[in-house]
């Protein structure tokens, strides 16, 4: 587990560009939820929570923070689109939004 195989690190910051070359393979997927469909389909309290969660605006995925995609980066980046390597790369991450607003950008 040296490189984080089988391990899922929260991220609690802003949003994370989930899209991002260096970690679109490297974020959690909630398996028990059906995306987009309105409904809380595992029953934990949130809609759609698929890739994570915004709690600042209760959606499933808030503003996209530079800063929240930094330290997603840092730990767990793929060389992708640079040499950039996080600390755990085989990890996967789940972001966890708490920052509205002017904080989420």
């Amino acid at each position: 587990k040296i490189k984080g195989a089988g391990v899922t690190v929260a991220v609690i910051d802003g949003g994370i560009d989930q899209t991002h070359p260096s970690l679109i393979n490297r974020m959690y997927v909630n398996e028990n939820e059906i995306p987009d469909n309105g409904i809380d389909d595992d029953k934990n309290g949130l809609v759609d929570d698929v890739r994570g969660f915004d709690f600042s605006s209760r959606e499933p995925q808030g503003v996209v923070s530079d800063h929240g995609t930094h330290v997603a980066g840092i730990i767990a980046a793929e060389p992708i689109d640079s040499p950039m390597l996080g600390v755990a790369p085989e990890s996967k991450i789940l972001p966890i939004s708490i920052f509205g607003g002017k904080f989420g950008g």
